[in-house]
């Protein structure tokens, strides 16, 4: 968002991968301090436009939808035809799914947390791995849900023991709640 040129890319690059098939994936991630003199809806509305899966936390639900509760927002999100999926993600409170025909939450996984830093980026890749391997969609919040609280028993972004296994074993523990 910082640089007008390189969002324009990203916005090029959205409508490109979309007319030729592509679901788009899109983690608002929003910083205010980022947007200089343009609006917020400038910058996401074409994005979301394209978008299949909605990764947002609560605020930035609201904030992209313009709208006051959850149920709102769905409801004005899913105007748009192509939007597929709202995985919506709660921190500690875990995660709501909603589709179009279904909604329901998925708990965290217990842990000894140590930093928050990138737990909504491995939420955001278990999620898209977990879709990519076709599993059902309960089993991807599970999946995004064990991903992001093994990234919080780390210090960093990054550091945490994050794998196919560990997400596996975590899952199998079946240690969760808030």
């Amino acid at each position: 968002m910082a640089d007008e040129g390189f969002f324009s890319e990203i916005q090029k690059a959205a409508v490109m991968f979309h007319e030729l098939g592509a679901k788009i994936s899109f983690d608002p991630n929003l910083r205010p301090e980022l947007l200089g003199n343009r609006s917020l809806q400038s910058l996401v509305a074409p994005i979301i436009k394209h978008c299949s899966v909605l990764l947002p936390g609560l605020e930035e639900l609201y904030t992209v939808s313009g709208k006051r509760t959850v149920e709102d927002a769905a409801k004005f999100l899913f105007e748009n035809p192509v939007l597929e999926i709202i995985a919506l993600k709660l921190g500690s409170d875990g995660c709501r799914i909603i589709t179009r025909n279904d909604d329901f939450s998925c708990p965290v996984y217990k842990i000894e947390p140590l930093d928050p830093t990138g737990a909504g980026d491995s939420f955001d890749a278990g999620f898209l791995c977990g879709l990519l391997d076709g599993k059902p969609l309960f089993e991807v919040a599970e999946h995004a849900s064990a991903a992001a609280a093994l990234n919080t028993a780390a210090f960093g972004p990054m550091e945490g023991n994050i794998s196919l296994s560990t997400v596996k074993e975590l899952k199998e523990s079946g240690k969760t709640g808030s």
